[in-house]
């Protein structure tokens, strides 16, 4: 009995599975005939959109290369550029605003001078034009103004060759300003004795006559020599005026020299305190070097005995030095120690005039004894 409630239980399990996964799958059928119409409608949609071409026929972006203009704008169909004179060429740039347009008229332009006018053509997709107009003006100011200089130039040498010299020169002398035929007052310096000058004048005619005032009879000083230049009638064409300032010595010359001098004076004087100083430093250390040699020898003392010198206790022979080690006994340190002690205590003044005493009177019986035949004591520190 209950294996059959079981079968039976399990059947009706099996059922309700087939039926739930048969419900499921209609509902899915369902979305997807759902979807799938969507799709197709939006297909369509976009198959109508895409159908239709488009009509943008504008630039995002329109200028040249070198000197660009500003002030760009799609709507904006006509601009005007100056280009300096050198510029022969430049290259026109364009960008259009949907890819699918077409552009013609860009690219590397030749400049004549003057107006030269470029158009750019946007193709849109549909077939729609547009047209972009820039006129570059290549300018000529430059060639202009040399003509006019040299107008003025032409002009000028018209004055020059009909208006009295084309050369001055005076001995000795240097013009200021630099002589041109157009410049009628000049002045120079001359210095030396002579009381005359020579002045070579080369008229711009031929015919024209010079007569030179003033050259003669020069003093100190400020001198005025005149230049007339004279036409074939004797009349005046052209009068030259040099101002020369005659000086027996060179003045500059002087001043340079006393400069000159006064400068190896100062470099000497330098040079001199430089050696005094050097010298100062050193006396200062000599002096306190020999200072502190003093000092030291206050603390050295002499035993009096007829054995040999040594400088250093280390060249002594070693029984020498051992027997007088044993020599020096303990007493013989307790009254150096009391002897340093007295000696610390006393002024130093005090110190070295006794030591001076000492030495000298040391030296006296070295004296002594040496004549008698006898060496030195030996000495320690």
């Amino acid at each position: 009995m209950k294996m059959q409630k079981k079968i039976i239980a399990s059947i009706t399990f099996a059922i309700i599975i087939i039926i739930s996964l048969f419900t499921i799958n209609t509902q899915a059928a369902n979305e997807t005939n759902h979807t799938g119409t969507n799709a197709g409608n939006t297909s369509n949609t976009s198959s109508e959109i895409v159908g239709k071409k488009s009509s943008n026929a504008n630039l995002s972006d329109l200028g040249i290369k070198p000197h660009d203009f500003s002030g760009f704008k799609s709507a904006t169909t006509s601009y005007e550029v100056a280009v300096p004179e050198d510029t022969d060429s430049v290259e026109v740039y364009a960008k259009t605003q949907d890819t699918k347009a077409k552009i013609t008229g860009a690219g590397k332009k030749k400049l004549e001078k003057g107006e030269n006018k470029v158009e750019v053509v946007v193709t849109a997709e549909d077939g729609t034009q547009k047209t972009y107009a820039i006129n570059i003006i290549r300018e000529v100011k430059q060639e202009q103004e040399q003509e006019k200089v040299e107008d003025s130039d032409e002009q000028t040498n018209k004055v020059e060759e009909g208006n009295g010299l084309v050369e001055l020169k005076i001995a000795n002398v240097n013009l200021s300003p630099e002589f041109k035929t157009d410049i009628y007052e000049y002045t120079a310096k001359y210095i030396g004795e002579n009381t005359k000058l020579e002045v070579e004048a080369k008229t711009t005619d031929e015919s024209y006559v010079v007569e030179v005032i003033g050259n003669e009879n020069l003093q100190e000083g400020e001198n005025t020599i005149t230049i007339l230049v004279s036409g074939k009638n004797g009349d005046n064409v052209a009068t030259y005026q040099v101002t020369v300032n005659k000086s027996l010595v060179d003045e500059e010359a002087i001043a340079r020299e006393e400069a000159e001098k006064k400068e190896k004076q100062q470099k000497i004087i330098i040079g001199a305190i430089g050696v005094v100083v050097v010298l100062a430093i050193i006396l200062f250390i000599v002096i306190k070097y020999k200072r502190n040699r003093d000092i030291a020898e206050e603390y050295y003392y002499y035993d009096d005995d007829d054995e040999e010198e040594y400088d250093d206790e280390d060249e002594m022979p070693r029984a020498l030095r051992e027997e007088e080690e044993q020599e020096f006994s303990q007493e013989d340190f307790q009254e150096k120690e009391e002897d340093e002690e007295e000696i610390e205590e006393m002024p130093r003044e005090k110190i070295k005039e006794e030591f001076l005493n000492n030495y000298k009177a040391r030296d006296e019986e070295i004296y002594k004894e040496e004549k008698s035949g006898k060496h030195k004591g030996k000495r320690f520190k």
